[in-house]
């Protein structure tokens, strides 16, 4: 992960277009294929709905800013700052408290005036969702897909999208946030890393492989894997961003 995290902040650096987005989705978190990858896409405008939301600052290390969304549906943790290496050393500390709760996460890296943005999504294990697609980070970004849904007609489900309100879509990324016992544990593990996550993390920047764990764990540890959501269903997806009644299809 350690290399991988370099190239995405190279990359970033390289194309230098905000709109260009970077993204991963862990084990747990609607990844399909397990094997070391990232997903990235132009996106239409310089900023998806997630950037738009207000960071309140938890505290600063070693020349990285830590913050947290004020009121978007789902806890999500913001590292910022324009030091690749610093960056890379606190993403490594912070997905290290992931693996030790086995925590599913998605994040979503971007450029923006700081340098680069990298939106932390810790959330539930995945599971069925009200419009079928599931949460990954493209919906914890702010873009709700919506789709043909099992037991339904075409038709019901393009009138599930033209009721769906702001609520509805709210409700949507709300419902795979984790709550806040769950994450007040990972800023505490985080800000103040015990022995073991920081050997840990020394091991995830020494590209040693992680070990998998027992499979009675029922997938839920967390591997150092980028990994892509599985393919849309069907050719009438549509997609609704947080804050407009425009559909993409």
């Amino acid at each position: 992960i350690s290399q991988n995290a370099d190239a995405i902040l190279a990359k970033l650096k390289k194309v230098n277009r905000r709109s260009y987005k970077i993204a991963y989705n862990s084990v747990g978190g609607f990844a399909s294929v397990n094997h070391l990858h990232d997903q990235e896409f132009d996106y239409p405008d310089e900023k998806m709905p997630v950037e738009f939301s207000e960071k309140v600052k938890l505290f600063e290390r070693s020349n990285v800013s830590i913050w947290q969304l004020k009121d978007w549906p789902a806890r999500t943790i913001v590292l910022t700052g324009s030091d690749e290496e610093a960056l890379k050393s606190e993403l490594l500390k912070l997905v290290s408290v992931f693996h030790e709760l086995n925590q599913p996460f998605n994040m979503m890296f971007s450029l923006d005036e700081s340098g680069c943005s990298i939106y932390v999504f810790p959330r539930k294990f995945q599971g069925p969702t009200k419009f079928g697609t599931g949460v990954a980070y493209f919906e914890l970004c702010g873009e709700v897909l919506f789709s043909k849904q099992e037991g339904k007609t075409v038709e019901e489900s393009l009138k599930a999208y033209e009721e769906a309100s702001e609520k509805d879509l709210t409700e949507e990324i709300a419902s795979v946030g984790i709550n806040g016992q769950e994450y007040d544990n990972i800023l505490r593990l985080y800000e103040i890393p015990g022995d073991k996550l920081a050997k840990s993390a020394d091991k995830l920047a020494s590209n040693e492989s992680l070990v998998r764990g027992q499979l009675e764990k029922n997938v839920r540890t967390i591997l150092n894997w980028l990994t892509e959501r599985e393919e849309m269903p069907s050719s009438y997806d549509m997609l609704w961003v947080m804050g407009s009644r425009s559909p993409r299809v």
